[in-house]
């Protein structure tokens, strides 16, 4: 899906992002690109300030994705810096879509807007409920995000005329993506459809330090290697895997179970790898010591490295080549008022700002970027915390103006 599409898509743009937001560890402290953001407007598009508060909605939504994505909060300096110039980018060109709807006369009815924010609330509903807060009222939801329902509304309102404006153009510009086009990209790029050797493992963690970062504290040892000798034990008596993950494991999955999905053994602890190679499905490890405390794990599932077929490649394919070609014909769209230092002035000036910052150029660019590692039992995290979709290049406004 297009970074448009994604926006535009998420109906609930501003109440859902401020909701994840929320539950999410508290970052701000710590994060250079949110440090570097004006007091003021982010920027001006034909007269129209564009609030920064928008920004910092679009910035966090893409965060969370990146961090979804990776499977950790731990992302690199790098990775926020090209997700903030980057999400400076997109909320500039949605701003640019949604005056040019303005001015066309675009619309979205009253009813289509309430039919998408009944739904939204619909998720975001069974989200807390899956969270474990089943008696979350409308108010709460609110509440939590920080919008008043007039405000979530509007946000809606736009987000859907960014996406009907961005449907206008490509429909004027005849997009589409034929069978012998999806077919000569797989023969291209076939390297890139091969499914790697994976594991589908469930997982009981006990932590031996107090803090991720802190010293190994040898009564917290003991204490976890007891806690998980028992657990292992009430696994072997018969009790449900799952049902004693969920009591016991101290790792964010245990909410599932301890269930980690299929993952690629490249991005699994090298100890889960090595233990789940003598066992077969239905096995249960014996516990494993790292250095962040003690583990077992029941094998699912493994399966071998192995190609994919073209017919179960075909839709990805399709939608990949379909946003590719609709964001070139959206950029193309944009690209003379964007150029234009008349209608365009940049206060948001990340270059700039962070120019200071140690290693700034090296931010930029995958170069001497060390390897983030996975954090504890929280496997499945690359050790590159690079976000597929961010470009690394930076480009300089046309012209930036004080306040």
């Amino acid at each position: 899906m297009s970074k448009a599409a994604r926006l535009a898509g998420a109906l609930g743009l501003l109440l859902t992002v401020s909701m994840a937001w929320a539950q999410a560890p508290d970052l701000q402290n710590m994060d250079l690109v949110l440090r570097s953001v004006p007091d003021g407007p982010i920027a001006k598009i034909n007269g129209r300030n564009v609030p920064k508060e928008e920004y910092i909605d679009l910035y966090r939504l893409e965060l969370i994705g990146v961090m979804k994505e990776l499977g950790t909060t731990k992302v690199t300096d790098r990775v926020r810096v090209q997700t903030g110039i980057h999400s400076a980018r997109t909320l500039v060109q949605h701003e640019v879509l949604y005056q040019e709807a303005v001015k066309r006369k675009l619309d979205v009815s009253d009813k289509e807007v309430e039919d998408s924010w009944k739904d939204t609330l619909q998720k975001l509903h069974e989200n807390a409920e899956q969270g474990g807060d089943k008696k979350i009222s409308d108010e709460e939801i609110l509440k939590k995000a920080g919008k008043t329902r007039e405000e979530a509304i509007a946000g809606l309102r736009k987000a859907m005329l960014v996406r009907k404006m961005r449907d206008q153009i490509l429909a004027d510009n005849k997009i589409s993506v034929s069978d012998a086009d999806v077919k000569d990209f797989y023969e291209k790029n076939k390297d890139g459809f091969k499914q790697p050797e994976r594991l589908h493992l469930e997982q009981i963690f006990i932590g031996s330090r107090k803090g991720p970062r802190d010293p190994v504290d040898s009564t917290k040892k003991e204490q976890a290697r007891h806690k998980i000798e028992q657990a292992l034990k009430r696994v072997q008596a018969g009790e449900n895997f799952q049902a004693v993950a969920k009591a016991v494991s101290e790792v964010p999955d245990k909410d599932n179970g301890g269930d980690m999905g299929m993952i690629p053994t490249s991005k699994l602890p090298p100890f889960y790898v090595k233990a789940a190679a003598s066992m077969r499905p239905g096995d249960i490890s014996g516990i494993i010591e790292s250095e962040y405390g003690f583990h077992f794990i029941k094998l699912v599932e493994s399966a071998v490295a192995s190609d994919v077929e073209p017919e179960k490649a075909t839709p990805f394919v399709r939608s990949l080549l379909g946003s590719q070609r609709g964001d070139k014909a959206v950029q193309e769209f944009c690209k003379p008022i964007l150029e234009n230092p008349d209608k365009v002035e940049i206060y948001l000036q990340l270059e700039k700002t962070l120019s200071n910052y140690p290693g700034f150029e090296d931010l930029l660019t995958n170069k001497n970027q060390p390897e983030n590692k996975a954090q504890g039992a929280n496997a499945g995290v690359p050790a590159d915390n690079s976000p597929a979709k961010t470009p690394a290049s930076v480009t300089k406004p046309k012209k930036s103006s004080k306040k």
